[in-house]
């Protein structure tokens, strides 16, 4: 089953959440907006509130420019709910090759 979660990654530093939801607007209604500023990479999830606008997001800005980067969108699959603490990335996420940029 697809998710509703799409997986942002090779932000730029300095990205803010509103950035992100100009740039994801246009696929469907967007429920929350979470960005991940670590050390070595930022990145975000855009939670949508229907499955198929995830799916359609990912397919239309997978590997666009974004600031002088191509960034990275795919639907998020298979992982327990996010919130309240912890959570995050973490290991193993199947992200694909561990590079975010």
């Amino acid at each position: 089953m697809a998710g509703r979660t799409v997986f942002v990654g090779n932000l730029p530093s300095d990205v803010r959440p509103a950035e992100l939801e100009d740039l994801f607007h246009k696929y469907g209604k967007i429920e929350n907006v979470d960005v991940k500023y670590k050390a070595d990479a930022t990145f975000a999830f855009v939670d949508f509130r229907d499955e198929r606008d995830a799916a359609d997001a990912a397919r239309g800005r997978d590997g666009v420019r974004f600031s002088d980067k191509n960034i990275r969108v795919e639907v998020k699959r298979g992982a327990a709910p996010r919130g309240g603490g912890g959570g995050g990335y973490g290991g193993g996420g199947g992200y694909g090759g561990g590079g975010y940029g």
